[in-house]
């Protein structure tokens, strides 16, 4: 749980699925609320799905979800650099899937982390509007 004065400073939307859907996203709890109905969708598809986090600013995130090892990915739009979860699978460039409606993606497994800390990193980007530092990241 978070600390009262750890109160949300981004704001911005949600996508995902077909069409995609879109949400409007203020705090924490929503996007965590959000993040997990998006999750349970996808177990019960039995598919990786992705959820693309716009925030107000300059960045965006893209999150995979529905697996137990996951990735996310920051976009800096104001410095035009990406960055990619890193995870301890260095040299598998295997690719996994992961779709935003019936589109599918392809990602390295090189990108591939545990799951719950994917959801800390998003919830500290989202808090803080930076990068966390708590995992190793890498350029696509």
């Amino acid at each position: 749980m978070m600390a009262e004065q750890d109160v949300a400073v981004q704001r911005g939307y949600v996508e995902w699925g077909e069409g995609p859907q879109r949400a409007q996203i203020e705090t924490v709890d929503e996007l965590d609320v959000l993040l997990d109905r998006v999750e349970v969708a996808a177990r019960d598809q039995q598919r990786s799905v992705l959820a693309v986090i716009f925030l107000d600013g300059a960045s965006f995130l893209t999150v995979g979800l529905g697996a137990a090892e996951s990735f996310v990915g920051v976009d800096d739009q104001s410095t035009g650099q990406t960055w990619w979860s890193r995870g301890d699978r260095y040299q598998d460039d295997d690719e996994v899937e992961f779709y935003l409606g019936n589109q599918g993606s392809y990602y390295p497994r090189w990108v591939l982390i545990p799951a719950p800390t994917v959801r800390e990193v998003v919830r500290e980007m989202f808090t803080t509007g930076r990068r966390p530092d708590s995992i190793r990241w890498d350029e696509p």
